[in-house]
């Protein structure tokens, strides 16, 4: 096989193998961007996000600013930061219920 082939197929191959890695870390990455036990799912068209009974001591930090609809009920969270949903902005409902906070 000569020279030129040899390096050509050599860069299309690390290439290759370069896109799948970043393909597989960002899907990781996205896969365990959420505190345990939380998720996003839709739901009558609204985006949610679900941290029901995931024994939470604070609100998270990494939930998605599309959010229409933020459940935290049954968790151990004790108070709320003043900017806890600051980055929230379509946030149209949310569920505190069952929690520890103090006011």
């Amino acid at each position: 096989m000569p020279v030129a082939k040899r390096v050509l197929l050599h860069s299309v191959t690390m290439w290759l193998l370069l896109q799948s890695f970043l393909l597989l870390t960002s899907c990781l990455r996205s896969a365990t961007a959420f505190p345990k036990g939380c998720y996003p799912s839709e739901e009558e068209g609204l985006k949610t996000f679900r941290c029901s009974n995931a024994r939470l001591t604070e609100v998270p930090r990494d939930i998605p600013n599309d959010t229409h609809k933020l459940y935290l009920d049954s968790n151990q969270i004790p108070f709320l930061p003043r900017d806890a949903f600051r980055d929230l902005p379509l946030l149209l409902e949310l569920d505190l219920s069952h929690n520890a906070i103090a006011r």
